[in-house]
């Protein structure tokens, strides 16, 4: 199979189309060590399921433990569009695989990426972590690989399995733009900034002002947030509350989770007298679920019982004007696409 007859232009540069490739073969564990170990994905969402959807996988591995991705993650797929054969496919990928420039700084991200979870340090999800953002880094050599899609990556992974994982972030990039974030200039992180700022000044003004008068601007606080989602602040057991929602919604829900977190800091940060003291009521010391349960408790109004459940669900019932956004968005694009 010639691999330019796959290719085709797109916005993004050059993208496979997927559509056009044909099964490989059978891989053993001899021929093709990569394949090991067996990625499982680690959430109990099927254990809490009452109905599986019916989603066919045509397993390439001669072994019978391989792991579906779970019923959310599937629902994901559906979602973002993931071919029903994502496993024949990223095993091409796979197979024609050479070593990823990116390779020692994707070593060294993993390392620090989830700390108390055995199974990215030194489980079985630290070879499909490496895999996956390896591959991912060749597939599409214009984005490479960012500090930050560890975070998401891992996240998937904790949902699916390691063939729907790299397709869900393909498609991430693809049809949610996340691809913006990542490229020279970081255009989309300067857009989501931008929106984010209209919508401060629009329905949190004394913020905006604030925020004004101590020089800060949204990148200190909010490039993280747009680089993964984030999945660098929750709970990885947490994290579908959110990322479900963003399937669903896009930018939009990322928007309403940013105002509903600003919303309930917003007391707090007028208080603040320096950068400093705001920076620290907006981002936690670290990551980790320690930080992160200390970070949704100060989010808490009065006596309220809060989690990142009742958060994510709380930032949906917002109403911004969506009109208005996609304006936005598309005066960001053409800007970027006029080299201003």
């Amino acid at each position: 199979m010639e691999a330019a007859s796959t290719i085709e232009l797109t916005r993004v540069g050059l993208l496979p189309n997927v559509q056009y490739f044909l099964p490989p073969d059978p891989i053993s564990e001899e021929t093709n060590p990569l394949l090991l170990p067996l990625h499982c994905p680690q959430c109990s969402c099927n254990r809490k399921a009452k109905n599986l959807l019916k989603r066919t996988y045509t397993s390439l591995f001669p072994r019978k433990e391989i792991s579906d991705s779970c019923v959310r993650a599937q629902k994901w797929c559906q979602t973002a569009g993931v071919s029903e054969n994502s496993e024949a496919l990223y095993i091409e990928i796979l197979s024609n695989s050479i070593e990823s420039e990116y390779s020692e700084q994707i070593e060294r991200d993993i390392d620090r990426s989830f700390p108390d979870l055995y199974y990215f340090t030194l489980g079985e999800g630290k070879i499909a972590l490496k895999r996956v953002l390896s591959s991912f880094s060749r597939f599409l050599p214009n984005i490479g690989y960012v500090q930050g899609m560890n975070y998401l990556v891992g996240t998937l992974l904790w949902h699916a399995s390691e063939a729907d994982t790299f397709w869900l972030l393909v498609n991430l990039m693809q049809n949610y733009k996340l691809y913006e974030n990542y490229i020279e200039n970081f255009p989309g992180l300067e857009k989501h900034c931008h929106i984010i700022d209209f919508l401060i000044s629009n329905y949190q003004p004394k913020l905006y002002q604030h925020f004004l008068q101590y020089g800060l601007i949204t990148q200190m606080y909010a490039t993280d947030w747009c680089f993964t989602i984030f999945t660098c602040l929750l709970p990885i057991n947490y994290s579908y509350f959110v990322l479900g929602k963003f399937f669903k919604s896009g930018w939009i829900y990322f928007y309403k989770l940013v105002l509903e977190i600003l919303d309930r800091l917003e007391e707090q940060i007028l208080g603040c007298d320096n950068i400093a003291k705001i920076l620290a009521s907006l981002k936690p010391y670290t990551t980790g679920k320690k930080h992160s349960k200390k970070f949704v408790k100060n989010l808490a109004k009065g006596g309220e019982r809060l989690n990142w459940k009742k958060l994510a669900k709380q930032a949906q019932l917002r109403e911004i004007d969506e009109n208005v956004i996609s304006c936005l968005d598309r005066n960001a694009e053409n800007l970027h696409t006029a080299g201003l």
